[in-house]
Formats: C-alpha cells, sequence, structure tokens
C-alpha cells in the first residue's frame, strides 16, 4: 500500500518494491508537484491518480520481470553487472558453467518459477558432484541476488535450497613432501633450464604458480632481498594477460634467501643471453620483462607446465605432487621448522591465519604434539 506524505506545495508518494537480500522491504519514493489552481478536492482527486499511476508502473514491471525468462536474466546479468563488477576469468568460468550445466535445463524457465523447493530438485536430479553443484549454487545466488536489487524479483530462490552432501572419504589423504623428499626434487632440478629453476622457485617461495608466472623483474629487489607479488596470469581460452592477484591480501612482500638471490641473477642473465641471441636471428623475445617465459619469451602456460612438471616426478615417491602442491610443501616444511603460523599467513597471501591453520590443521597438531612431547622431556630429564 503506497504512502503518502505532504512537504511544503509537494508530496512523497513511497510505493512497496519487494525485499533486499536481507529481508528488508524496499519502497520506491517518488515526489509529485500538483497544478496551480486546483482545489482542495481537485489536488485530493489528482494525488489518487498519480499514486494510482506510480503503482501500475511498478506493477507492469514486475509482471514483466515475472514472464522473463531465466535466460534472458542471465544475459541481462552479463551485460549489465558481471562486466563491471567481476573479474573476466570469473565471467568466462560462470558463463561456462552456465552454458552446459544450467541454461540447458533452466533457460526457458520464467522467473516466477523459481523458488527453492524448484531449485532444490534441480540439483537432486544433476548429474554432478556436490562440489560442482556447490559452484553452481553460488553463480544461480550472485544472478539472482542481482535480481533482487533491481526488483525483478521479490524473494531469493536461493534461500533454504538444500544441496546434494558430500560423502566423507575416510582414505587417508596423499601426504605432501617430506623434508627428504624436498631435498631429491632440489636434487632433481639443479642442472639449471628455465623449467627447473621455476620448479625451484616455487618450492623456495610458496607462490601459486600463478603469481609466479605473472612475476616481472620490476618486482624483484634485489638491493633489499625482496619478492614484491603484484600481479597473477591469468589464461581464458588460450589468451594470457596480467590481472590483479586472488585477493587483496594476496599483494605482499616476500623475503628471498641469499641462495635463492644467486639463482635469479643467474636466471637473469640466462635469459639476457638469450634474448641477445635471439634478436640477432631476428627472432625477438616477445616478453623479456617476465621473470618467467617459454624459450622465446611467451607467456607460460599453466596446464602446459602441470603436465611437464607430472612428467618430472613421475615414477617418484611424490608422484601425487602438483604445481600447487609445491606451495602446500613449502608451507608445510615452513611450519615444521617452528615458523610462527601468523608468518606462514602472511607469506602465502592467505586473507586470514584462519584459513592457513585450517588448512594445515594435522602439520600443527603434529608440531604441538612434538612441542608437548620436548617439554615432556625436559621435565622428566
Amino acid at each position: 500500500m503506497a504512502s503518502i506524505l505532504k512537504r511544503g506545495d509537494s508530496y512523497q508518494i513511497a510505493v512497496s518494491c519487494g525485499s533486499d537480500l536481507n529481508g528488508k522491504r524496499i519502497r520506491k519514493t517518488v515526489t509529485v508537484t500538483p497544478p496551480e489552481g486546483l482545489s482542495e478536492l481537485q489536488e485530493k482527486k489528482w494525488l489518487n491518480e498519480q499514486t494510482v499511476l506510480i503503482e501500475r508502473k511498478y506493477k507492469q514491471k514486475k509482471q514483466s520481470a515475472d514472464n522473463m525468462f531465466f535466460e534472458e536474466l542471465v544475459t541481462w546479468y552479463f551485460e549489465n553487472y558481471a562486466k563491471n563488477q567481476l573479474k573476466e576469468i570469473t565471467q568466462y568460468n560462470y558463463q561456462h558453467v552456465l552454458d552446459f550445466r544450467v541454461l540447458p535445463v533452466l533457460g526457458k524457465k520464467r522467473l516466477r518459477t523459481f523458488n527453492n523447493v524448484m531449485l532444490t530438485e534441480f540439483f537432486a536430479q544433476l548429474d554432478a558432484t556436490p562440489s560442482v553443484c556447490r559452484t553452481i549454487y553460488v553463480i544461480l545466488r550472485s544472478i539472482f541476488s542481482c535480481a533482487m536489487k533491481m526488483g525483478f524479483i521479490d524473494q531469493h530462490p536461493c534461500d533454504h535450497v538444500i544441496l546434494p552432501k558430500a560423502e566423507r572419504k575416510l582414505e587417508e589423504s596423499k601426504p605432501l613432501l617430506t623434508r627428504e623428499q624436498a631435498t631429491t626434487l632440489m636434487e632433481m632440478t639443479s642442472e639449471y633450464n628455465y623449467f627447473n629453476f621455476l620448479i625451484r622457485f616455487l618450492l623456495f617461495t610458496g607462490m601459486r604458480s600463478g603469481e609466479a608466472f605473472a612475476l616481472q623483474w620490476e618486482d624483484i629487489d634485489f638491493d633489499n632481498m625482496a619478492i614484491h607479488v603484484r600481479h597473477n596470469l591469468t589464461n581464458v581460452a588460450g589468451r594470457h594477460w596480467l590481472d590483479t592477484p586472488k585477493t587483496k591480501s594476496s599483494v605482499r612482500r616476500i623475503s628471498m634467501s641469499p641462495q635463492l638471490r644467486d639463482e635469479l641473477l643467474y636466471h637473469r642473465e640466462q635469459q639476457k643471453e638469450l634474448c641477445e641471441d635471439r634478436r640477432n636471428r631476428q627472432r625477438p623475445f616477445k616478453h623479456p620483462e617476465m621473470v618467467f617465459t617459454g624459450i622465446g619469451g611467451n607467456y607460460l602456460d599453466h596446464n602446459y607446465m602441470e603436465k611437464k612438471f607430472k612428467a618430472l616426478v613421475e615414477g617418484t615417491d611424490f608422484s601425487h605432487l602438483t604445481l600447487h602442491g609445491l606451495r602446500h610443501a613449502n608451507a608445510t616444511l615452513m611450519i615444521a621448522g617452528g615458523v610462527d603460523i601468523k608468518v606462514v599467513s602472511n607469506l602465502l597471501g592467505h586473507s586470514t591465519i584462519s584459513t592457513t591453520a585450517d588448512i594445515y590443521a594435522d602439520v600443527l597438531n603434529e608440531t604441538k604434539a612434538q612441542a608437548a612431547e620436548g617439554v615432556a622431556l625436559q621435565l622428566l630429564a
């Protein structure tokens, strides 16, 4: 029901426009000024007519939204919200999931048919793992949250949706590198080439592979023995570009050891020689500003580098390890070596210490147990 409030010579007409994301009612306020010369009765009649027109306008908009197909809402979402609010890689991933998992089933359904029961049934019948279902749920929640803000819908259909529950696996998780295995990997990559040095660098620093691939020489401060993480290399459909890191806390400073500094300096000299050789052969080195590139200076491709790494560790005791696993190995070795969890969290670029503690709970518990044993031995000595 509309409410009318007189303000001087004008009136404020407020009409209900549904609810916001927190369930609070949204009211749209319009200010109108009656024509001069109207009697009190004429002004009252005119004001009622304006109120009816405003309410009708909203109802027509709402009715139009109710008849909107879900695929039309998705198009509106990407054209008006996603391109301004989401990273390009996130847009690409969202669109890919929607195209293959959601739109074939829900695309032709009207918005008015969406509710938590309908979506619960959709997920129950979806041939997908619980983790994929969770990803789809996050995307749908973003789309419908935007629809609520725009007044297309009054209630959020994702509220109280029941998702498939992941079965707990009792099998033991594959271990990360032990100190001895880390030493073995360092020996396996001791002969210099760009790939071997990349593996050593990831193990030394604990950086995400995308962060290392995006590292530029200007990010290396040899005088102060520091590496500044400022970018992440994004790859969408074979196109590469430098993007902002994963989170705000991912922008960070990492100290480097004298050994890593020396290896970086050697790597830089080798790269300069390669650049000069290609220049002499009139085959320019494409990205001399980057620390890590392919032979021709191209940006590194994550999938290709992952395959090279799997070939390197095949047949070893740590054949399960991935490039990202080197980051976890770095953190595990730091924690086992007694580095404070707050320092580890900062070096890894986690947003909170609790994130680090959750990921490395088993290592922390083992370290605590060793500390307790150490105290006991001191007391009983």
